[in-house]
């Protein structure tokens, strides 16, 4: 007996598979590690000439610059890489095991994200960029924070007084930039690297143990700094040596301003 069977049961079939396909396909797709998902999301706002090697097909542990302990991004170098995007937001910010994150020498325009979410980072380079806006509010949540350097950007504003409350900061660098106001009355014993310098500060430099350690080289080119350095530190004379004391002291000026001239750019804490 021959069984007829209607061609909208075949139709039926063949909707019902298709519909299967996209199901079963997807079950066998690759899924991509979490901080491997934040690499590229930053690739691909940042990398807008494709030099970075962030290949899928490999582990994100194997990237060039590229640091894990475990499957876990520790470390994030990605120097002169030609880079000419952004910084977006909700990428690297999304690696909570960072401890260093190195993007100097490249071209990243624009403002810095949330930084917040980097809870153990510890080191921040991001000089020689094109950065803009105020000096990024979200470091304050960095407890873990020893170095900062955003020289050589396009920043603005006031430097935070925050910056006194990072109790390990050791190396703070953000000259060749466009900071105002005061400087913060900075008095970390930790703190070693420090330089403000070529910005348009103001105001006298604060009295306090640990900034009277730097030289004038590393406050030079902002407004009034250097007068006021030179007449803000003397010392009270004793009248009978106040001529020899004098001429040490308008020489101690003078060569503060020749060093000006020739600026240091490490402007490390004198032992």
């Amino acid at each position: 007996m021959l069984i007829r069977i209607k061609p909208r049961f075949f139709l039926h079939q063949f909707l019902l598979i298709f519909s299967l396909l996209p199901l079963s396909s997807s079950s066998t797709s690759v899924v991509l590690p979490h901080d491997a998902e934040a690499l590229l999301s930053f690739k691909q706002k940042a990398d807008l000439h494709d030099h970075l090697s962030f290949n899928a097909s490999l582990s994100h542990c194997k990237w060039p610059g590229v640091q894990c302990l475990g499957y876990k991004v520790v470390r994030l170098i990605v120097e002169s890489r030609n880079l000419a995007g952004i910084f977006p937001p909700n990428s690297l910010t999304r690696l909570d095991q960072l401890r260093v994150l190195s993007l100097r020498n490249n071209s990243l325009a624009g403002s810095l994200p949330d930084l917040s979410g980097l809870l153990n980072l510890k080191a921040l380079f991001l000089q020689r960029n094109h950065f803009t806006g105020h000096f990024p509010p979200s470091i304050a949540s960095l407890h873990r924070i020893r170095t900062v350097d955003l020289s050589h950007n396009d920043f603005t504003g006031e430097l935070p007084t925050w910056l006194t409350r990072l109790t390990r900061l050791y190396y703070l660098r953000v000259e060749f930039n466009a900071f105002v106001g005061p400087i913060p009355a900075l008095n970390q014993s930790t703190l070693l690297v420090f330089n403000v310098s070529f910005n348009n500060l103001s105001g006298p430099v604060p009295v306090t143990p640990v900034l009277s350690q730097f030289d004038s080289s590393c406050y030079s080119q902002n407004l009034d700094f250097a007068e006021r350095l030179c007449k803000e530190n003397a010392i009270p004379r004793d009248r009978s040596s106040a001529p020899s004391r004098r001429r040490r002291r308008r020489h101690r000026c003078h060569r503060r301003r020749q060093w000006q001239l020739r600026m240091t750019l490490s402007c490390e804490a004198s032992s």
